[in-house]
C-alpha cells in the first residue's frame, strides 16, 4: 500500500525551519557571529524553528526561547571526518582522541577548507546516531557526497538508525537520497543553509507541518510531514484512487508553469510535466514516488516520497 506522508497535514500552517546553523563560537571560527543577531536575522526572515548546531558543542537554547518566541531546538553537529546533525537531544557523543583534528598531526592532509582527517570512523558515527536516538533526538547525515566534508555512500551504507539526510546543502545530492531509498531504507530529506556567514542565510529551508514547538517539530519530522524549499511553496499533494496530485506555487504566491519531475526507485524519472500542477498514476512497481519541482527562474522544491510500505525494511 502506498502511503502519503502529507495526508491530513496540509491544512496545518507550515513552520519555516533551518537546523544547520553555526553561531557564538568566536571570531575566525565557523560560528563567528554572536547567537542573538543570528537568531534575530532568521526570525526577521520568517523562520519559526531553528537549531544552533555548532561543531562538537551542544548549545542550550533555553535562554533565547522566550525572548524570540520561536521554536529553538537543542542540538549540535557531530564532527569527525563525517558530520551528523543531532537535534532535540541532550546527548553528546565525545570525539575519540585519534580522530580529533589537529593541524600538522599525522593523518591530516590540507584540504580547501583546512585540515582534513583521512581516517573514517564509522563506529563512532554509529554511536553518535544511537546516542541521539536513545535520548529522543533526530539525526541528519550532513552534506552527503558533497565536498571535502561529505559523507560517502560507503559510510552511509555502513550505518543505520539515522532519520534523514541533507538533500540540499550548497549542492543537490538527490542522487544519494535515491540510493538510500532504493535500498529499502525509509529516510526523510532536509535542506539547510549550513550557516557560517551572512551570505549563507536563506539559501534553502524546510517547511514543516507541525506545532511550532520542539516536540511538535520533531513529531512532524519523524512522520515526513515536511518539504525542502528553495523559493517555492507546496499547495497540494494528495494521493487518491492510485493517483498523486500536486500543485506548487512561487513563494510569493505566483502561479505559473513549473517543471514537475516524478522520480522513483533508482532515481528513475517516471514522468515530467510542465504546467501549473501535475498528476501521476501509480503503477505499483515504483517502490516510491517523490517530486522535484523547478520554476523557470530556477527556484526549487523537493518533497518526501509517497512510498510503498511493503518495500521498506527500515523505517
Amino acid at each position: 500500500m502506498f502511503i502519503n506522508p502529507y495526508a491530513g497535514r496540509l491544512d496545518i500552517k507550515p513552520v519555516k525551519s533551518n537546523f544547520h546553523i553555526h553561531a557564538g563560537t568566536g571570531p575566525g571560527t565557523c560560528g563567528a557571529y554572536e547567537i542573538e543577531p543570528v537568531i534575530e536575522a532568521y526570525r526577521d526572515c520568517g523562520y519559526g524553528a531553528l537549531c544552533i548546531s555548532n561543531h562538537n558543542l551542544l548549545t542550550d537554547p533555553a535562554p533565547y526561547r522566550e525572548k524570540y518566541g520561536i521554536a529553538l531546538l537543542q542540538g549540535y553537529e557531530y564532527t569527525t571526518r563525517e558530520h551528523l546533525l543531532c537535534l532535540g537531544s541532550p546527548a553528546f557523543t565525545p570525539i575519540p582522541q585519534d580522530v580529533i583534528f589537529r593541524p600538522g598531526r599525522d593523518g591530516l592532509e590540507e584540504g580547501p577548507f583546512g585540515p582534513v582527517h583521512r581516517k573514517r570512523n564509522v563506529e563512532n558515527l554509529q554511536k553518535a546516531i544511537d546516542d541521539c536516538k536513545s535520548a529522543g533526538g533526530y539525526s541528519i547525515i550532513c552534506h552527503p557526497d558533497c565536498h571535502v566534508w561529505g559523507v560517502s555512500r560507503d559510510v552511509i551504507d555502513a550505518v543505520g538508525g539515522y532519520d534523514a539526510i541533507e538533500i540540499l546543502n550548497g549542492l543537490n545530492t538527490s542522487d544519494t537520497y535515491d540510493h538510500i531509498l532504493s535500498k529499502g531504507l525509509l529516510k526523510w530529506c532536509t535542506g539547510s543553509d549550513d550557516f557560517h556567514r551572512w551570505w549563507h542565510l536563506g539559501v534553502c529551508w524546510n517547511m514543516i507541518y507541525g506545532e511550532p514547538t520542539e516536540a511538535g517539530i520533531l513529531e512532524a519530522m519523524r512522520s515526513g510531514a515536511m518539504y525542502v524549499s528553495k523559493g517555492l511553496s507546496l499547495q497540494r499533494l494528495e494521493l487518491s484512487d492510485g493517483r498523486i496530485h500536486v500543485k506548487v506555487m512561487g513563494g510569493d504566491g505566483f502561479e505559473g508553469d513549473m517543471e514537475y519531475k516524478f522520480i522513483g526507485k533508482d532515481g528513475r524519472v517516471l514522468k515530467v510535466t510542465n504546467d501549473t500542477e501535475a498528476s501521476y498514476r501509480i503503477k505499483g512497481n515504483e517502490a516510491y514516488v517523490r517530486l522535484d519541482v523547478t520554476s523557470p527562474e530556477g527556484w526549487k522544491l523537493i518533497t518526501q516520497p509517497v512510498y510503498d510500505d511493503a518495500f521498506f525494511t527500515e523505517k
